[in-house]
């Protein structure tokens, strides 16, 4: 604050009344620059200024200070003093540089009761109220001192109220107008950052939920029946359903050369992870079918017999799957070819067939699967993923 200081002691300088009111106008204008380059840089925080303001009150104060001489302190009453008869005179005329003190005054004869009324009674108001008045000495009169006292002069109005001190009002009030209005814009971007982070927080939570949908774990396939392979009976026959693949028994399942097969589990679930896989050599050909046999025992069970096919399965990734369902029986028969889209979530794809006019049941009869059914293999040469619960049979037709 040197600066400061020197430019209000050059202010003061040149003004040819050094009086308090003028003073005091140097000392706001002083005041108001300061609030002004406060103002003025944004990178000042609310201490820093509040102890450059503080500065500035220091250096007013000190030089105030230059312009109020100290008070001068009271001359001491002779207590004591001699006649001029006396032999002492002298010695008190050198030790009080001449000045003569004053005579002790006698003390007052008590008032006779029997004296006559002179018009001012002992039990007179107004005569108290004199008595009182003139035995008050004032705080900044020394006593014997018989000079007028001057009255303190103020510079606010009659009804004017005093300004309370700087410490009186809370900080925000004792801050310039463009700090205060910084200093809210960052409490609104402390709750502007505040609330993004808890959006953040609530779509994470949702992205959690999202993922858990998709691998199953809130879907229940560890507590339905219908939907947990290891729920399922190891009967052939389980309410009228015949299971022929589930994730415990892979022996009926043909992938050598035509693809991947391979056991995943979530949230304890297992399933079968399938996937067709093109010739290295040959990408422009689609792949070889995954083939699921169906086995002599299940084959006596739906011969002659219209059969419903119902494979439960979803995407083995965060986007959807597709596939194609086709029949390779031994017998010539063929149950078309049937294309699908499994979704993120468990779902059932169902397709009938007619099973009749089988004679030989030690020949080959297969379901034929094949994830290469899109564009993107024949770049890749890998179809989707297709993660399979189970595939079962019933007989009647789906009704």
């Amino acid at each position: 604050m040197a600066n400061f200081e020197a430019l209000i002691r050059n202010a003061l300088a040149s003004q040819t009344d050094k009086s308090p009111q003028v003073r005091e106008a140097v000392y706001r204008s002083s005041r108001n620059a300061l609030n002004r380059i406060i103002e003025g840089n944004r990178s000042l925080t609310v201490e820093a200024a509040m102890a450059k303001k503080a500065e500035l009150e220091e250096c007013i104060t000190r030089i105030e200070a230059e312009f109020s001489p100290p008070p001068s302190m009271p001359e001491s009453p002779d207590r004591f003093f001699v006649p001029e008869d006396d032999p002492l005179y002298e010695l008190q005329q050198i030790l009080s540089d001449g000045r003569t003190p004053p005579p002790q005054s006698e003390p007052e004869p008590e008032p006779d009761p029997h004296q006559a009324n002179t018009g001012v009674t002992g039990n007179d108001p107004h005569h108290e109220s004199v008595e009182a008045a003139s035995d008050e000495v004032h705080p900044e009169q020394a006593p014997g001192d018989l000079r007028p006292i001057e009255p303190e002069h103020h510079s606010l109005a009659d009804n004017e109220v005093p300004a309370l001190g700087e410490d009186d009002y809370p900080l925000d009030s004792r801050m310039p107008d463009g700090f205060r209005q910084r200093r809210r814009k960052q409490k609104i971007g402390i709750w502007i950052i505040v609330t993004l982070t808890i959006l953040a927080l609530l779509g994470w939570i949702a992205y959690q939920l999202f993922v858990a949908f998709q691998d199953g774990s809130l879907m229940g396939l560890d507590n339905s029946s219908s939907g947990n392979p290891n729920s399922i009976s190891n009967d052939v026959n389980t309410a009228g359903y015949i299971t022929v693949l589930k994730p415990s028994d892979l022996s009926s399942l043909v992938v050598a050369g035509r693809g991947t097969a391979e056991l995943v589990t979530q949230q304890n679930t297992q399933m079968i992870r399938v996937r067709s896989l093109r010739d290295p050599a040959n990408r422009e050909q689609p792949a070889e079918p995954l083939l699921l046999r169906l086995k002599p025992g299940v084959l006596q069970q739906i011969r002659n017999k219209q059969v419903t096919v119902e494979i439960y399965a979803k995407s083995g990734t965060n986007m959807q799957a597709q596939f194609s369902v086709s029949c390779e029986f031994a017998n010539g028969s063929d149950c078309g070819r049937k294309r699908f889209v499994a979704g993120i979530q468990p779902q059932a794809s169902v397709f009938e067939f007619d099973f009749a006019g089988v004679s030989n049941l030690d020949a080959d009869y297969f379901i034929a699967f094949n994830t290469d059914t899109t564009s993107n293999a024949a770049i890749t040469g890998e179809g989707d993923l297709l993660d399979i619960v189970y595939v079962r049979l019933k007989t009647g037709g789906s009704g």
